[in-house]
């Protein structure tokens, strides 16, 4: 395969500048960037460019190869490129990409062998983005990860629309006499399409949560993500300073690749505001006009709890939005639900949010868990319960943080429906103990 680079490495600002005294390369590479990404502004859309690298392809040049594990997508400038899929009978065209359009985006989200091979079917102008340069977009440019990642999925969904088209014609070619059995395999190819989605969703999400979550001399966590992962549920704890640790459980209202993106999005910019304020109201305010700043989805949103605790005192500050109310065991006094209720974030522009604080004292447990606890299904369709839950930290209500976690944990795999692992959302849990 031929590549000649036109650059040596990511477009600086020094060579923006020379790039201004040859106005057309500039402006070919822009009008690309717009027409992918329609609705960025042009310093976004800068920035995109500044996180790429410039190539040029020969007609003929195989671009990706399918089977080949890649860490690369291209934004297409100029020529075309064919996307072709092989098997162990054919080989089929699923489309033709032309300016203005990408490919390769799978490479952002799971490290598996490319599915198709894209060959330049001309000279060939592209801009190519690696998974290093988008991981550094999705940790500092929230905004722009979210428009490149609504993109992608936009346009994975097309062109699995096109590979099922072109199945579906040959299948209805040699099998016209049987449409049952036609539209029987494409529910089945749905159906497997959607498992796949939730399982690079899940992939996504596992990626984002802490590896390690802190524990200190007065107090200790432990959290938990369900073997059902769909995307949408994320838990964090996070060190403010010296004396404050904050506390988040959130869950985006919908499913797949989209929510577990949108989860991402709305972990970020909690991480920025909190550091910003100890104040969780303030944080939460934030948080909520970032999400509507960034993204115009209108059918997604996250309920959140976020506490900060302030460890010297014990003093609990905390806002409620949509969230579950967690449960409160306290030696002596049993088990209630910390009071406060609130809107989810970043649906409506206007919000109604209230603030509330509590003192922690010594042998506290507070229990987090996420709506999807009490929509897990048994064989019998029957839900899991907040009684069955209060059972469960009744019977352990002595044992430390990670024990508790493990019995509330074995009892919910006990209760669901292991024979249908996409049955019920994403169950998540965060335990945190006063010692």
């Amino acid at each position: 395969m031929t590549n000649e680079n036109n650059s040596s490495g990511p477009i600086t600002k020094n060579q923006i500048k020379t790039f201004q005294t040859e106005p057309s390369h500039v402006a070919t590479f822009t009008r690309s960037l717009r027409a992918v990404f329609h609705g960025l502004d042009d310093n976004t859309v800068d920035q995109l460019r500044g996180f790429g690298e410039r190539k040029h392809f020969q007609a003929g040049d195989i671009i990706i190869q399918q089977g080949i594990v890649g860490e690369t997508f291209y934004v297409l400038v100029e020529g075309r490129v064919a996307i072709t899929q092989s098997s162990s009978t054919e080989e089929i065209t699923l489309g033709v990409v032309t300016p203005g359009k990408y490919f390769g985006e799978m490479a952002l989200l799971e490290d598996v062998p490319r599915t198709a091979t894209c060959v330049a079917l001309t000279e060939v102008q592209a801009l190519e983005v690696s998974r290093i340069a988008f991981d550094e977009i999705m940790m500092t440019k929230p905004k722009l990860a979210y428009a490149v990642m609504f993109q992608v999925l936009s346009n994975m969904r097309r062109n699995e629309s096109n590979a099922l088209n072109q199945l579906m014609n040959k299948a209805e070619e040699l099998e016209k006499s049987n449409r049952k059995l036609t539209l029987a395999q494409e529910e089945l190819v749905k159906a497997e399409r959607f498992k796949r989605e939730i399982e690079i969703a899940g992939e996504v999400q596992r990626s984002l949560l802490p590896n390690q979550i802190p524990q200190h001399e007065e107090v200790a966590f432990a959290a938990w993500l369900g073997a059902t992962r769909a995307g949408g549920d994320f838990y964090d704890v996070i060190d403010l300073d010296d004396d404050h640790v904050g506390v988040l459980m959130g869950d985006v209202g919908n499913l797949g690749i989209q929510a577990s993106v949108y989860m991402a999005m709305v972990r970020t910019l909690f991480r920025v505001e909190c550091r910003r304020s100890l104040n969780p109201l303030t944080v939460a305010q934030a948080v909520h006009n970032g999400i509507l700043d960034v993204t115009t989805v209108s059918d997604m949103y996250v309920n959140v709890f976020y506490g900060v605790l302030h460890r010297p005192s014990g003093m609990f500050s905390y806002i409620l939005a949509g969230q579950e109310q967690p449960f409160l065991y306290r030696p002596g006094q049993g088990i209630a639900q910390l009071k406060g209720r609130g809107n989810f974030l970043g649906l409506a522009p206007s919000i109604t949010l209230n603030e509330k604080r509590m003192k922690m004292r010594s042998g506290d447990r507070l229990i987090l868990v996420s709506d999807g606890i009490f929509g897990a299904k048994n064989k019998k369709g029957e839900s899991f319960t907040q009684e069955k839950l209060i059972s469960v930290i009744k019977q352990e209500k002595d044992k430390d943080a990670p024990e508790l976690l493990d019995s509330l944990v074995k009892t919910i795999d006990e209760w669901t429906n292991d024979d249908d692992p996409y049955a019920n959302n994403d169950l998540a849990a965060l335990i945190m103990q006063m010692r």
